[in-house]
């Protein structure tokens, strides 16, 4: 599959729900797709004046494609990951959690130790013992050319919407 075409569909899909930016140069790095969604709940008692509690939750998306993925790689940008939390993150009394999920976009992974690698790969960041809330890091690869997903267990539950069925070819 282009490399191109699987971009624009994931900018598409991105579009439903988080404001993107294309080319995006983020911490002296090309990040292809870069979106954000920020949502804020709350309860309030007997008016909507009197609120008991609120919390926000945010979720940072940084796509990047690269031609060739190999471990020294991998390492980089799992490392790139972690420093966002410490600059993509904005702690508070009211944060509950952040997703920083990154998506790298390569045209062929034919290495064991990057798969089990990009499998066994878990990061949590906690601010001030959980009570401003934690930083949770999914990471997910997808190899063009063999049309397959690889990704962290937490990544679970948005690798649907990656998968290479939904894209329209026209």
């Amino acid at each position: 599959m282009d490399k191109l075409i699987y971009l624009n569909h994931l900018a598409k899909v991105f579009s439903n729900n988080f404001h993107l930016e294309i080319n995006k140069s983020l911490m002296n790095k090309r990040i292809d797709i870069y979106g954000v969604w920020n949502m804020k709940f709350g309860r309030n008692f007997i008016s909507r004046n009197k609120i008991i509690d609120e919390y926000e939750c945010n979720e940072h998306c940084l796509v990047v494609s690269e031609d060739r993925v190999d471990e020294k790689f991998l390492d980089d940008f799992i490392n790139y990951l972690k420093k966002c939390t410490l600059s993509l993150v904005n702690p508070h009394k009211n944060h509950k959690t952040t997703y920083i999920t990154g998506i790298l976009v390569t045209k062929n992974i034919n290495d064991e130790d990057i798969m089990r690698k990009i499998k066994r790969f878990n990061y949590t960041k906690n601010y001030r013992m959980s009570f401003y809330g934690w930083s949770i890091l999914r990471l997910i690869a997808v190899d063009l050319n063999n049309g397959k997903i690889y990704h962290n267990k937490i990544s679970i539950d948005i690798v649907d919407s990656l998968s290479f069925d939904k894209i329209n070819i026209i």
